[in-house]
């Protein structure tokens, strides 16, 4: 039996699935992808086969979502700009830039930029005049609940050929690394 590479996701005549199909059929052809529980990896080789195995999967949800972020309509750090002032309601100016660990310089810009797209307005504190508020637009609100239709569109697609079991683990190791970087960071991730 030949290796079939299941890593090679820039084929775009196969849908994901198809890659995740020929990866889940190759697991006893490639053992050097998944070494015997004696001989697990160190944090350092971990990381190395992470690093090397993200952007695959990374192309393969971008090739999944048809939305504004994939258009080019609106950047990775706009999305999680509305997502910050979605989560909070209103929010001061230097909230969302500190969420986004932009100095207060670029962070106008930034801002100039979400209002002048129609995604965000600013509004005056009505007890601190000298305080920017952030609201969400309806606009911005429609590309934020597109962007995440898609995106659990494409973890469908994603996920879809694993067996329940492994979708959960995977949930699990999830949400105890975002759990850790939390603690850790004194922050909501």
């Amino acid at each position: 039996m030949s290796f079939v590479n299941p890593f090679n996701l820039l084929n775009p005549r196969f849908p994901i699935s198809t890659h995740l199909n020929i990866f889940l059929t190759c697991i006893p052809a490639a053992p050097a992808y998944f070494p015997k529980r004696e001989t697990l990896l160190s944090l350092n080789a971990f990381a190395d086969k992470v690093t090397e195995l993200m952007p695959h999967l990374c192309r393969a949800m971008i090739r999944q979502e048809e939305t504004c972020l994939s258009r080019g309509e609106v950047t990775v750090p706009q999305l999680w700009a509305l997502e910050i002032i979605r989560a909070q309601g209103a929010c001061p100016q230097h909230t969302v830039l500190e969420g986004l660990r932009l100095k207060a310089s670029t962070g106008t810009v930034f801002v100039d930029r979400l209002c002048r797209q129609g995604l965000a307005r600013r509004a005056r504190k009505p007890k601190n005049r000298r305080e920017v508020l952030l609201q969400i637009t309806r606009k911005g609100a429609a590309v934020l609940d597109e962007a995440h239709q898609q995106r659990k569109r494409a973890f469908s697609l994603l996920f879809k050929p694993l067996p329940a079991a492994q979708r959960r683990s995977y949930l699990k190791l999830l949400e105890s690394m975002v759990r850790n970087f939390s603690e850790s960071k004194g922050t909501n991730v």
